[in-house]
């Protein structure tokens, strides 16, 4: 006999989770250890946005206990859905409360001609002061060309030449590359693929479940 549905309870709000202490897996551990090779000096950024020398955007304050890890791509419909609306309730839920990083890892993916330039840009950007910004911009506007992303740039105030220089650059497409090379010692190939302290799951999940995730974390 299943029980009575009580007409009181808001079905929309999830009910408080325990966390049962789990020991890490083997797996989850590596990945940690790998994941690691991000962390690195604020190149530029405020308290809750920064931009590190390791190529990435980290959102929340650095000093939080949970690191969610997530790789990305501009032209994927799930990773914008991520960014327009996930990622403003994690700030709300865990972010402001120093609970929870984001570090944002640009894949770039073959089959879209743009994506490796997408990538530099946001890399360009953050190098300059404005890795947050370029970061909307690049999920918002529609075009990923070479020229549009310098367009984006001068509506940013940057310097176009240096910029254009930074897109073509030897160190920027290292730093790509080594974002290359992390993905694929995790084996990650798909976006969005998210680690949380080590631990993975491919896909954007609903809301409720990314949420009931990270509160169950260690």
């Amino acid at each position: 006999m299943t029980n009575p549905i009580d007409p009181t309870m808001n079905p929309t709000v999830s009910p408080p989770l325990v966390h049962i202490e789990q020991p890490e897996t083997d797996e989850a551990k590596a990945a940690r250890n790998i994941l690691r090779r991000l962390d690195a000096a604020i190149v530029t950024g405020a308290t809750l946005q920064r931009y590190l020398a390791s190529g990435i955007m980290e959102m929340g304050q650095s000093t939080a206990p949970s690191t969610l890890v997530m790789f990305t791509e501009y032209h994927c419909d799930y990773c914008e859905d991520f960014h327009r609306n996930f990622a403003p309730s994690l700030m709300d839920d865990f972010m402001n409360e120093g609970i929870l990083k984001l570090r944002t890892v640009i894949l770039p993916l073959e089959k879209y001609p743009n994506s490796r330039v997408a990538a530099a840009g946001l890399i360009c950007a953050g190098q300059m002061g404005k890795g947050k910004e370029m970061h909307v911009m690049l999920f918002e506007r529609e075009s990923k060309h070479r020229s549009s992303i310098l367009e984006y740039a001068s509506e940013l105030s940057l310097d176009e030449d240096a910029f254009g220089d930074c897109l073509d650059s030897e160190e920027t497409e290292a730093l790509i590359a080594k974002h290359e090379q992390l993905a694929e010692q995790l084996d990650t190939s798909l976006v969005p693929t998210f680690f949380l302290n080590g631990e993975k799951k491919v896909g954007l999940p609903f809301y409720a479940d990314l949420r009931g995730w990270i509160r169950s974390s260690k």
